[in-house]
């Protein structure tokens, strides 16, 4: 592929996910090379208490275009924000490594590229229980109301977008609030959001840290944010009420 193409760089959070992240990273390269997408893939570990890491500086050293992080601090938010820092490309992305398959990754990127005056989100159609859906459709109805957005699916990924929205540059959420931070930026900046319907795929090994507690501390966190997202943006909001 040419060099004149865009660079994408992909920001991959991973964290105790050593059974099969290079095999997963490996995957995502090569369904990005088919599409003949100029990328970067940028695995940022955190937190981890296994060989993550190591896993991830094998498969770049196979692969250049792999440039794996070490942070030390937990919280995928962080993860997402130390690799939008380290990140090179002309467009960005940020997916969950644990859930996001090659081709629905490819999709977004493909997308995002084609209509680069959107910001490309996915929207989850499935969920992997009645309880799992419930708890989401609670927590996005909840963020609906908060922050007064008309997407439908906040944590949906992959996410992907131009580095001109650079408002998206400077995300400052450490947890799974970032997502809520993401959409409601675009919202109050007047960013349009597309979400692309993508079907939920199974995990690539490994259980999902979601449970009881934290479902309770999203739901708090949102009221917690909500709060401090009108104080952070107190100018902008004054400026285009009818957007918040």
């Amino acid at each position: 592929m040419s060099s004149s193409e865009p660079l994408v760089s992909i920001v991959l959070p991973v964290m105790n996910q050593a059974d099969h992240i290079a095999r997963v990273l490996a995957l995502f390269a090569g369904a990005l090379e088919r599409a003949g997408i100029r990328y970067e893939l940028v695995p940022v570990v955190n937190a981890s208490s296994d060989n993550s890491l190591a896993e991830c500086l094998r498969a770049a050293a196979e692969n250049p275009a792999i440039r794996p992080f070490d942070e030390s601090g937990g919280g995928f938010g962080l993860a997402i924000r130390r690799g939008l820092r380290e990140a090179t490309g002309d467009f960005l992305a940020f997916a969950n490594s644990a859930r996001t398959s090659p081709d629905d990754l490819t999709t977004a990127v493909r997308f995002a590229l084609r209509n680069p005056e959107y910001v490309i989100k996915a929207s989850r159609l499935s969920y992997d229980s009645l309880a799992r859906r419930a708890g989401s459709i609670g927590f996005n109805m909840l963020c609906r109301n908060l922050f007064h957005l008309k997407c439908w699916d906040m944590n949906g990924t992959p996410k992907v977008f131009s580095r001109r929205f650079d408002r998206l540059l400077h995300l400052t959420q450490n947890d799974s609030m970032v997502d809520t931070e993401f959409n409601a930026i675009c919202q109050l900046y007047g960013y349009t959001l597309l979400e692309l319907p993508l079907a939920i795929t199974p995990r690539h090994s490994g259980k999902s840290s979601t449970n009881i507690r934290t479902a309770i501390a999203l739901y708090s966190g949102a009221f917690r944010f909500a709060a401090l997202f009108r104080k952070q943006h107190a100018d902008a909001i004054a400026q285009v009420p009818q957007r918040y």
